[in-house]
């Protein structure tokens, strides 16, 4: 894609504005990727930023280079969250414009996306006006050890109450100096069971990282939020959050009991009298399977 941020907000707006909600969906998905693209390199660049900022024996930094990294940490941090508004405000207004219209909420809803537009361009204006200044600091300095987390990807989800996935997480030292003392713990709300808990990766040498694997297993239903913290001895430390969406399980019916060609069988009845007395099914659903077997006849 190469349209830039500023050239697609402008495309948004334009869209909304007519109405245009097919082509705005497509405007908000190359934003979301463009966005994705930028995250990695702009998330390490303000790491960067805070950490030499707050490293008290810096040399070389004069007292405006420093003034200039803090400004940039909070200008960047800003910016980011206003992309996550827009691009909640926008996609709601593209998935339910026909109910915001009949609820006659579609023009306020509109003009809040439009003014998350035009703040948004402001804040990416000024990020990308300040960046090249922010980058010569960053490229002449040694830049103190920094540890930054990141969950790269959860392999199922949502999941249901038994099943289980992997979620896969990166480490970095964003750094130019090593990292010492760096552990990993994870948790998270009752509704999952993640494993192992904490993981120690130890040292870790500066523009350097290593992927975990966690294991999560789904306890109940409903949205369970995950934490990973990375500690460490010299390097300060990061957070990363993710919810997982537990479903209920489908209820099960005498369909699940019968065969290929859509009878209660023997083994069929064996099944349900066997979920029947671990408490799986009660015994309404049971005696409907009794009832299908001792028909014979397809269900359905």
């Amino acid at each position: 894609m190469s349209s830039s941020p500023e050239t697609l907000l402008e495309t948004l707006s334009v869209e909304l504005s007519n109405e245009e909600f097919e082509s705005a969906r497509a405007t908000v998905a190359d934003l979301e990727e463009e966005y994705e693209n930028r995250r990695g390199e702009e998330v390490e660049r303000l790491q960067q930023s805070q950490a030499l900022y707050l490293d008290v024996n810096q040399e070389g930094v004069s007292l405006e280079e420093a003034s200039e990294l803090n400004e940039i940490s909070g200008l960047g941090g800003g910016t980011q969250f206003l992309r996550a508004v827009l691009l909640t405000v926008a996609t709601t207004l593209v998935e339910a414009h026909e109910e915001l219209a009949t609820e006659g909420r579609l023009a306020e809803v509109t003009d809040v996306a439009q003014a998350a537009i035009d703040e948004l361009s402001e804040s990416e204006n000024r990020l990308e006006e300040q960046t090249p200044s922010t980058q010569e600091i960053l490229d002449k300095s040694t830049i103190p050890p920094s540890v930054n987390i990141t969950i790269d990807s959860i392999e199922q989800s949502p999941l249901t109450p038994s099943e289980e996935t992997t979620l896969t997480t990166t480490v970095m030292n964003t750094g130019d100096t090593q990292a010492e003392g760096v552990s990993v713990e994870i948790s998270s709300t009752d509704g999952l069971d993640v494993s192992p808990r904490e993981t120690p990766v130890g040292s870790l040498k500066g523009g350097n990282s290593v992927g975990l694997n966690f294991e999560i297993s789904a306890l109940e239903p409903g949205g369970q939020s995950i934490e990973i913290e990375a500690t460490s001895d010299n390097a300060g430390s990061d957070v990363a959050t993710r919810v997982v969406t537990v479903t209920p399980p489908e209820a099960t019916s005498v369909e699940d009991y019968t065969n290929e060609e859509g009878v209660v069988d023997t083994d069929g009845l064996r099944a349900a009298v066997g979920d029947w007395q671990a408490g799986d099914i009660d015994t309404d659903l049971l005696r409907e399977v009794v009832t299908a077997w001792q028909s014979g006849e397809p269900v359905g």
